[in-house]
């Protein structure tokens, strides 16, 4: 009798294991005939995907379909992965985690094709908020490296609201340990710390990329800026403010901040020859004046108003820089 039961259990197990196992790759193929079909979809909207022969992977406890030579492109630039996967589980098809570690090749996004190695990276989907995860990323443009420990981002649509141009889309981005090889004198190369939370207003249209800015900054499109938070060595800011783009196409806005280290930053500033002595005397007894501090220890903090018109970075009574001009791309295509 307990033969026979085990036998009954054994020929039990073999079928729900045959029908799950069929089951499985029924899910699997449609997944992958479900990417396969959206990629085709989007040739009319002028993005072009190709990709080597997929592979199915992940049995039993999740589909993952690997695409091997993943290159999008459309009019203007291109992005290319040497592996691209996406998995979901066999019972939750609607909540893709797409894995991007690896080397990707961008152009036309910058004047020098952009390369990046992500060591460990992926993108997922909850239904409502897209998250991006990136850790040990390296990355260059022409002869301009850069790097970073971290890399989140969350991006949460905003449903319609009465007022116009109304907020579309909440972005929150943290970055640990940003490294640049090129960092303007006198600032580290090493930025610990950058925080930022803003919201689009407005929306964004399918074009090339002139007529979708110009279409969105006519209709009173910006950027607000939440919460901003930088920790850049000597310098430390804390602060929120409006971006725009101006008739020409340039950054505009205006911003308050709540500044650490101004005193060491003018200090650097004079002895790299980017400020003269006299200018740094008057500055710096200006800031002085300014400063105030929350506690005996506590280092001395500033309120600043910094403005950007005319690509000219003007905070308090000192322009620090100007910006170089944006030629934006009329050959590149948002889809």
């Amino acid at each position: 009798m307990k033969s026979s039961h085990t036998q009954k259990w054994l020929i039990g197990l073999l079928m729900a294991g045959l029908v799950y196992g069929a089951f499985w790759l029924v899910t699997a193929h449609t997944v992958r005939a479900r990417a396969e079909q959206w990629a085709k979809d989007q040739e009319a909207r002028g993005l072009i995907i190709t990709a080597g022969e997929p592979a199915l992977a992940g049995f039993p406890t999740r589909i993952a379909v690997t695409f091997p030579n993943l290159r999008l492109r459309a009019q203007g630039w291109s992005w290319e992965a040497e592996d691209v996967t996406v998995a979901v589980t066999p019972l939750s098809l609607t909540h893709p985690i797409v894995d991007v570690s690896g080397r990707h090749t961008a152009t036309g996004f910058t004047e020098n094709p952009l390369t990046l190695s992500v060591k460990h990276g992926d993108v997922t989907w909850n239904g409502e908020d897209l998250a991006l995860h990136l850790a040990n990323l390296d990355a260059d443009i022409g002869s301009s490296p850069f790097g970073a420990d971290t890399v989140t981002a969350t991006f949460t649509p905003i449903a319609a609201a009465a007022t116009s141009p109304a907020p579309t889309l909440r972005a929150q981005i943290a970055v640990t340990n940003l490294a640049l090889a090129d960092a303007p004198a006198p600032l580290a190369h090493t930025i610990p710390k950058l925080d930022l939370t803003a919201e689009l207003d407005g929306t964004l249209a399918r074009g090339t990329l002139t007529h979708v800015l110009e279409s969105w900054r006519d209709a009173g499109g910006d950027v607000e800026l939440r919460a901003i938070a930088v920790d850049w060595p000597p310098l430390s800011l804390n602060g929120s403010g409006t971006l725009a783009l101006d008739k020409a196409l340039q950054p505009m806005g205006a911003f308050t901040a709540k500044c650490r280290g101004f005193l060491e930053t003018l200090d650097a500033l004079v002895k790299s020859g980017h400020v003269q002595e006299n200018e740094a005397a008057v500055v710096r007894g200006l800031l002085v004046l300014m400063a105030k501090t929350s506690t005996p220890d506590a280092a001395p903090e500033i309120d600043l108003s910094v403005t950007v018109q005319d690509r000219k970075v003007t905070a308090g009574p000192v322009t620090f820089m100007e910006l170089p001009t944006i030629d934006w791309r009329k050959d590149f295509l948002v889809p």
